[in-house]
């Protein structure tokens, strides 16, 4: 990594001396469980974060009280 190289690319080079897969070695990277950090990685540094998951927000069974297609059916007669 510091050389330039990608992990996929050691790994392939590699593959007999190494015990793990690519997605491990970026794992273990990110953790700091290596003395690589993830600075040293080119691909990491040039892509944007992933945005998480939105909350989907509940609710209450008690706002629906009279919003059902019957109800909206009704008041339109």
């Amino acid at each position: 990594l510091k050389q330039g190289l990608s992990i996929y690319h050691i790994y392939v080079t590699d593959s007999e001396t190494l015990t793990v897969s690519a997605s491990t070695i970026s794992r273990l990277i990110k953790y700091h469980q290596l003395t690589a950090t993830i600075l040293d990685q080119q691909r990491v540094v040039k892509l944007k974060p992933r945005k998480g998951k939105k909350e989907e927000k509940k609710v209450e069974p008690k706002c629906r009280i009279g919003r059902t297609i019957e109800d909206y059916h009704s008041y339109m007669k």
